[in-house]
Formats: structure tokens, sequence, C-alpha cells
């Protein structure tokens, strides 16, 4: 380094570089929250909680839902939960 040059070095936490980090780490377990919710959603619709046993739909039509939007909330929790963040 030259005379007269500051040696400090930035903390990695600080700048706009940092900011974007802790953003970033936020929306991931927004995400990985979202898709929890969508599990424990998908398990409702299958036990009948949420959409009546005995309603519009046929029992079958309604575990299907179910499943399929457990599946989803699953799909999405992993892709999240593993996915590297990029440099």
């Amino acid at each position: 380094m030259l005379k007269g040059e500051d040696h400090h070095r930035s903390s990695p936490g600080s700048g706009p570089q940092g900011a974007g980090m802790n953003g970033m780490a936020i929306l991931r377990y927004v995400i990985l929250t979202l898709a929890a919710a969508a599990m424990v959603f998908g398990v409702l619709v299958m036990t009948g909680v949420l959409v009546p046993a005995r309603g519009a739909f046929p029992d079958h039509y309604r575990i299907i839902i179910g499943a399929v939007i457990f599946l989803y909330g699953m799909y999405r929790f992993l892709i999240s939960y593993y996915r590297r963040t990029r440099p």
C-alpha cells in the first residue's frame, strides 16, 4: 500500500454487498417459511380440516389436491434449502 492510504478493510457486513447478502438471507428464510406453510396447508387439506371431508369435492380429489400442495411445498423447501449462494 502507498504511504498515507487507509489500511483498514471494510468488514464483511458493511457496504453495499454486505447489505445485499443480508437481504438475500432474509429472502431465503421467507421462502423456507412459505414452503413449510404450503406443506402444512397440504396436510390440512388432505385431512379435511380446511376443506370439509363431505363437501363439494369428493374425497379422492381433496387428497390429490392436498398431496400436490404438500409436494410442491416440499420441493420449494428442498430447492431453497440446498441452493448455494452465487459469489
